[in-house]
């Protein structure tokens, strides 16, 4: 069945509410911080690369792929449970973006040098459904954060 509100919003409003419901019941005295994401993103044999600089903890940072019709987005967390950690999530056309098992959003490790992760187009999981969606592409990704 899935989640009601997840029904009625789109896909990036869905990942802005979690994301600002998350930051909400984070304690208060939150530090900030500043962070560059460096990205490789594979499609069909074409290779865009970049680098934003200036993103920071207060704000998401996004990036806007001129090889497909996707935007990645990045909120880097400085307290709670997922200190150092970033939450990615993915818009772009109707059947995209997800991750492994049909998720819609992941986390990772800001200390880890770099990440390797696949977007799939398809559709998110629902409830225990088993996901079989087709491969779009692989994105790399590594950070740097200055505190």
């Amino acid at each position: 069945m899935g989640c009601p509100l997840r029904m009625l919003i789109s896909k990036s409003q869905f990942a802005f509410v979690i994301t600002t419901a998350i930051a909400l019941t984070m304690p208060r005295a939150v530090s900030a911080a500043d962070y560059s994401v460096a990205y490789a993103l594979e499609v069909e044999g074409k290779t865009e690369t970049g680098k934003i600089e200036n993103c920071n903890s207060i704000d998401s940072c996004r990036v806007k792929f001129r090889t497909t019709d996707a935007m990645a987005d990045f909120t880097y967390f400085t307290n709670g449970n997922v200190r150092g950690k970033v939450m990615l999530s993915m818009s772009g056309d109707s059947a995209c973006c997800y991750f492994k098992d049909g998720n819609e959003y992941l986390w990772l490790d800001t200390n880890t040098r770099l990440h390797t992760v696949t977007v799939y187009a398809g559709h998110a999981r629902r409830g225990n459904e088993v996901i079989v969606n087709r491969k779009l592409g692989v994105l790399y990704l590594s950070f740097a954060v200055s505190r």
